[in-house]
C-alpha cells in the first residue's frame, strides 16, 4: 500500500469514526496507527494553548508519515491532518479539548462563578436493624460484627464481607444490608461469597449478608458492575428495574438508572440470562441487552470500553447526545442541569473522573456547538 494510499485510509477511518458508522475492528486498526507514534512527542503539555497543541500534533503526524512539513503542503493535507487529530485529542489525551472544523475558532472558557470538584468514595452502609453508617467518615478497620460475619470498611473505598469461622448456624445468619451512593459518590463491596461489586453514583445494592439459600439474590438500582464469585450449584441473580438476571461466574454491568429510557446489560466475560415479564434472553461476552418493561434488544457491536469507562476512573461517551452526557455529569458532579438551549450535535470524547467539572465542560465546549455557564451547582448549557 502506498503512503498516498495509507492517508486515505486513515483519512476514512477518522471520518467514519466522527460520524458514527465505524466498527471496533475499524477503532482497533485507527487505534494501531495511532500508538505507532513516539508517545513522548505527543504528551499533552499544561502551558501550551489549543493553537500550539494543535500546530504540535500537526507536525507529529505529518512526520510520522513523511510528508513535508512545508506550509503548502500542511494546507493540503489539513482537513485530514484535522479529523485525525480531533480524534486523538478527543480520544487520547484525557480530553483536552476537541478541535472544531474551523482551524482559527477561539476556543471559550466555560464561564463560572465558582468550580465543582469531581465525586469520589462516598456511601451510607444500612445494617439489617436499621442502623446506618456513614462510610465516608472514621478510620479504616473493622466496623460491625453480625452474627459473625465481619464488616471492614478497607482504604480506596471498599467494604469486605468476611464470613469467618465463629459465624453461627445459617439458620441465624438471615437480615439484609444495603450500600446506597449520592449522587458524587462511588463505592465499592466484596460480598461475603466473594462477588466484588462496583457502584456508581446515585446507586445501591440490597443484599443479604450471607448467601445461605438455593441461590444468591441481590437487587440494584442504578448502575453497577459485578464480578461474580463462581458457584455452580448456587446461581447468582441481580435484580433491577425491569428485569432480572441470572449468572454463575461471570463480569458484567448492570446500568438501570430511572432517568434513563433502557435498562443496558454489558456481559465480559462468562454468561448471562436476562429476562423481563415478557421475553428471556442469553448474552455472550462482548454483547449487550437493553431491555424495557416490555421488550429485550440486543445491541450489535456494542462499545464495552464506554460502558465500564466509570469503573476505569474514566468519563467516556461516543457518538452521545448532550442530554445523555449531562445526565451522567450530574450524577458524578453533584449538579442540576438547566436547558437554555439544546444543540443537536452528538459529541465523543474521554476525560479523567479526578477532573474538576470546568475542565470536562471546556472539552465539549470547544466544539463550538455547545456552551456552560456553572453557577453554585447548577449547570445552565446553552447553544
Amino acid at each position: 500500500m502506498t503512503n498516498k494510499d495509507i492517508h486515505q485510509k486513515i483519512y476514512n477511518l477518522a471520518r467514519k469514526w466522527q460520524e458514527g458508522t465505524i466498527t471496533n475492528s475499524e477503532k482497533e486498526e485507527f487505534n494501531t496507527w495511532y500508538h505507532s507514534f513516539d508517545d513522548t512527542r505527543l504528551e499533552e503539555i499544561s502551558d501550551e494553548t489549543p493553537d500550539e497543541l494543535k500546530e504540535r500534533l500537526f507536525e507529529a503526524i505529518l512526520t510520522k508519515e513523511g510528508i513535508q512539513s512545508k506550509t503548502i503542503i500542511k494546507r493540503m493535507i489539513f482537513w485530514r491532518v484535522a479529523v485525525a487529530a480531533m480524534l486523538i485529542i478527543a480520544l487520547s489525551f484525557a480530553g483536552y479539548f476537541i478541535i472544531n472544523h474551523n482551524p482559527q475558532q477561539q476556543f471559550a472558557k466555560t464561564k463560572s462563578t465558582n468550580d465543582v470538584a469531581p465525586g469520589g468514595n462516598k456511601a451510607i452502609l444500612i445494617l439489617a436493624n436499621g442502623r446506618k453508617i456513614n462510610l465516608s467518615d472514621g478510620p479504616d478497620n473493622e466496623l460491625v460484627n453480625q452474627n459473625g460475619i465481619k464488616i471492614y470498611k478497607k482504604a480506596g473505598g471498599q467494604l469486605v464481607y468476611d464470613l469467618t469461622s465463629s459465624a453461627k448456624e445459617p439458620q441465624n445468619l438471615h437480615g439484609y444490608n444495603t450500600i446506597q451512593t449520592p449522587a458524587g459518590g462511588q463505592y465499592q463491596v466484596n460480598l461475603s461469597d466473594g462477588t466484588r461489586v462496583w457502584l456508581n453514583a446515585e446507586s445501591s445494592i440490597h443484599f443479604p449478608i450471607a448467601f445461605t439459600g438455593k441461590e444468591r439474590k441481590v437487587s440494584i438500582t442504578g448502575e453497577a458492575y459485578f464480578e461474580v464469585a463462581h458457584n455452580a450449584s448456587k446461581p447468582f441473580k441481580v435484580v433491577s428495574r425491569d428485569q432480572e438476571i441470572k449468572v454463575l461466574g461471570t463480569q458484567f454491568n448492570v446500568m438501570a438508572y430511572n432517568n434513563e429510557a433502557t435498562v443496558k446489560t454489558t456481559l465480559l466475560k462468562g454468561s448471562v440470562a436476562i429476562k423481563n415479564a415478557a421475553n428471556s434472553i442469553v448474552l455472550k461476552p462482548g454483547e449487550q441487552a437493553e431491555t424495557t418493561l416490555s421488550a429485550i434488544r440486543l445491541v450489535n457491536d456494542p462499545d464495552i470500553d464506554n460502558a465500564i469507562a466509570w469503573k476505569n476512573g474514566k468519563i467516556q461517551f461516543f457518538d452521545a447526545d448532550i442530554q445523555s452526557i449531562m445526565r451522567m455529569l450530574s450524577r458524578w458532579y453533584n449538579v442540576e442541569i438547566e436547558y437554555q438551549g439544546i444543540p443537536a450535535s452528538r459529541f465523543g470524547g474521554s476525560v479523567s473522573r479526578s477532573k474538576n467539572l470546568s475542565e470536562v465542560l471546556n472539552i465539549l465546549e470547544a466544539t463550538g456547538y455547545v456552551h456552560f455557564k456553572i453557577q453554585g451547582r447548577r449547570v445552565i448549557v446553552m447553544t
